[in-house]
């Protein structure tokens, strides 16, 4: 009554399969070793000597079809790992003792893998210290002698009374199927135990999950497998909350985080708060042009990163709005090709890593500035330092020299007549140092214009002309040139001397 493997409806299967889908093993030897493995760790586990004995007895004298036809059925319903098939797959007509045969233990005989059968001893010791013999378990056909306990049902020919149902047959009770498993009305596969394979949560067994990362049946799910957010703290997510991902154009998941994720599907353009895409990271990695990505701690090739660009992956950078792969420090590059280096630099024929401002450095070694220049003597050592005029953030990004420097507003006067003021052009390492030379000429009143006190409209005016022609007079750093610029403005009335 058991749905026994059978052999020639194998054979036309086989026909089609291709080689990839058999065991990736030497012989049919190592998939018995391999099988029988999977089988000693079952309940009722199969001793591993006797199961290799038993499997390699009968495979010795099947034909090369035969044999093929059953490698291919292991390989398929992945016997080797998974308890359920293996022992289906040992539970063959090919292998199986029938009742009354001599056996050494009750996963030898027919019926084992069912689960009526596993409430049975079906080798049982004989009597008066007779040989071990197999026996038929409870629900199956059976003569008079046969059954591991109670009688041959007379009005059914079954031990123990009514026969049990084969795959198909209608039903209303578990225990009324062969195989234990009673889904719909109809007799059907068992369930899945822990650890079985499975495609689906219907594949397992109660209380059990089919858990997405291993194919197996567990007790919950994994972080990033797919879930019913309805439940919110879902048990079946390992105690994780299931995070309604749909509603970003994700998926529904596990998550041991608010939010999607790593791994799983993200949309670029959605975004929860700060996290794009509503991933846990904050990174949603998507080739540019692309509706979905993948949720990720940092951005790949061809990831778009534009406005993100710090977050390509390492030996990545961002080059016209992709993350590109580059050559770390160290890595062959040429000068011509420096761009080609993650910072941008070639030196000697090497990618090397330039200093920040405010670091050490070494003038001419590989260690240049990113920004600024490489001065300093004595006992401070070589830092990386912005220049006078240079733009700046702060004080502590200027070099020192023989007069303070600070990072200034260049705009030291301030525009008429609704011109741009200067300050838009960035603050710059400026002197502090006032220097009160007069300009050379009156202003309207015919006194004196002088850069270091601007009383009058005709003085700032003056010299607001001078910093639009040349920056560094706006930093105090008043030259003969600055000097020469403010005299050709209309606001220097009349150079002192000239009648």
């Amino acid at each position: 009554m058991k749905p026994r493997l059978n052999l020639w409806a194998l054979l036309t299967m086989v026909v089609g399969v291709s080689c990839a889908s058999l065991l990736q093993l030497a012989s049919y030897q190592d998939v018995t070793r391999e099988l029988c493995k999977e089988a000693a760790r079952c309940d009722p586990p199969f001793d591993e000597a006797i199961c290799q004995q038993h499997l390699a007895d009968s495979l010795d004298a099947l034909s090369p079809e035969e044999r093929h036809a059953w490698l291919t059925h292991v390989a398929d319903t992945a016997a080797t790992s998974t308890c359920g098939p293996a022992q289906q797959a040992i539970d063959s007509e090919l292998f199986c003792i029938g009742v009354r045969a001599p056996c050494q233990d009750g996963v030898q005989c027919c019926h084992f893998s069912t689960t009526v059968a596993k409430e049975a001893d079906l080798c049982p010791p004989g009597e008066g210290g007779a040989a071990r013999q197999c026996c038929e378990a409870k629900g199956f056909a059976c003569t008079p002698g046969d059954c591991c306990a109670g009688d041959c049902s007379e009005e059914f020919g079954c031990c123990g009374g009514e026969c049990c149902s084969d795959f198909g047959e209608a039903c209303d009770d578990d225990k009324l199927c062969c195989a234990g498993a009673c889904s719909g009305g109809k007799c059907s596969a068992p369930c899945g135990g822990e650890g079985d394979t499975c495609e689906s949560n219907e594949g397992c067994c109660d209380e059990l999950y089919c858990n997405g990362p291993s194919g197996k049946c567990t007790n919950c799910l994994s972080v990033g497998d797919g879930c019913d957010p309805a439940s919110g703290q879902d048990p079946a997510c390992c105690g994780n909350a299931c995070y309604q991902g749909s509603i970003l154009g994700g998926e529904d998941v596990c998550s041991d985080c608010d939010g999607l994720p790593e791994g799983t599907t993200c949309d670029p353009n959605a975004s929860s708060g700060t996290k794009q895409g509503g991933c846990c990271s904050g990174i949603c990695d998507a080739r540019a042009g692309q509706p979905n990505g993948t949720c990720a701690t940092c951005r790949s090739t061809d990831s778009n990163c534009s406005g993100h660009e710090d977050q390509c992956c390492p030996d990545h950078i961002c080059r016209g709005g992709v993350c590109s792969p580059c050559a770390p420090d160290g890595q062959n590059c040429t000068n011509a090709a420096s761009s080609a280096c993650c910072s941008g630099i070639c030196l000697d024929g090497s990618c090397a890593t330039c200093s920040t401002l405010g670091e050490t450095c070494q003038p001419g070694d590989v260690t240049p500035c990113c920004r600024g220049n490489c001065t300093g003597t004595g006992d401070t050592g070589h830092l990386c330092c912005v220049p006078l005029l240079g733009e700046c953030d702060s004080n502590a990004d200027c070099c020192t020299g023989k007069s303070p420097i600070d990072c200034q507003d260049p705009a030291v006067v301030t525009p008429v007549n609704g011109e741009t003021p200067i300050e838009e052009q960035g603050s710059r390492c400026c002197s502090t140092e006032i220097v009160s030379s007069p300009l050379p000429c009156t202003n309207t009143y015919g006194a004196p214009l002088d850069p270091a006190l601007a009383k009058n409209d005709d003085h700032k005016n003056a010299i607001t002309f001078a910093c639009e022609k040349d920056f560094s007079c706006c930093c105090e750093a008043w030259t003969k040139t600055c000097l020469n610029y403010a005299i050709a403005s209309t606001y220097c009335k009349k150079p002192i001397g000239e009648s």
